[in-house]
């Protein structure tokens, strides 16, 4: 055998190697570290992939920040479905308002909401869009209970019905806002209730 095909040999089995140990270690991170994967995935620009990997992580550590995470990449790709499904699965978390509350000091007072508004309000407004509207408004006034904190669910739900000229969804929000319990609303809470349930008035044509 020629020196030449010695050495063509040799390159080529090395970059075999090469590829071989690369495609290894991509299938082991895939496996045994699905959290590092996500990251990667996204800063690569497969949301999709990226998505799969969080919610893996998830399922193995019951981390609220993955699903979290999974929820994140769903909404900026406004996911519909997956934002429904892994921001509920996130409201189940035994830690959800716990992670809430960490977001929330991260981010200073930089927001006029909570991050536990915002996910709320991402999962009711993706119910809206499917096309879900009772159920949107639904489950926006279980989320939001007897209270009725600042860019609120049950308020995003009703911008977006706004938006549409949907005058069945604007009639039913101002039906279960009436059921509220007014008199037991923080004054915050009332000042922002009594801006959205205008909103709904008959000067806008939509009280029933």
């Amino acid at each position: 055998m020629s020196w030449d095909k010695v050495v063509k040999r040799a390159i080529r089995d090395t970059l075999l190697a090469i590829v071989s140990l690369y495609v290894i270690m991509i299938i082991s991170l895939c496996i045994f570290y699905p959290s590092t994967m996500m990251g990667i995935t996204y800063d690569l620009g497969m949301d999709k992939l990226s998505m799969h990997f969080a919610n893996t992580a998830y399922k193995r550590s019951g981390y609220a920040g993955h699903i979290a995470y999974a929820t994140e990449v769903a909404i900026g790709i406004d996911d519909e479905a997956k934002i429904i499904s892994y921001g509920e699965r996130l409201i189940k978390n035994k830690d959800f308002l716990k992670y809430c509350a960490k977001k929330d000091d991260a981010l200073g007072e930089d927001i006029d909401s909570s991050y536990e508004q915002y996910i709320y309000t991402q999962i009711c407004v993706a119910k809206y869009d499917q096309g879900k509207k009772t159920a949107a408004v639904t489950r926006a006034v279980e989320l939001t209970g007897n209270e009725f904190p600042p860019f609120n669910a049950v308020a995003a739900v009703l911008l977006a019905a706004l938006k549409n000229s949907d005058v069945e969804t604007v009639a039913l929000i101002r039906e279960k806002m009436q059921e509220i319990d007014y008199a037991s609303l923080s004054e915050t809470d009332k000042t922002y209730y009594d801006a959205i349930f205008g909103l709904t008035s008959d000067e806008n044509g939509y009280a029933s």
